[in-house]
């Protein structure tokens, strides 16, 4: 999403994690994006702090989670 943000706004992104705030600031409108987008957005926080899932993120994914949040962005 940052790289789109690079590619269309020709300048750095806002030093932000949340790629709701970068779809916004895009101007992306589409309802598939925006779903991807709002069920990607809170995975950062999981991934990147694991006390915030209370679990090592290594045990609360399993192989079909994976495959389809790497799916969602691909379309």
């Amino acid at each position: 999403m940052k790289a789109l943000y690079i590619e269309v706004k020709r300048e750095s992104p806002p030093k932000t994690h949340s790629l709701l705030r970068l779809s916004n600031e895009l101007g992306i409108k589409d309802e598939e994006i925006i779903d991807g987008v709002l069920d990607l957005n809170p995975e950062y926080i999981v991934t990147r702090y694991p006390d915030a899932a209370n679990e090592v993120p290594a045990k609360i994914y399993n192989e079909r989670m994976a495959i389809e949040h790497l799916e969602k962005p691909r379309r």
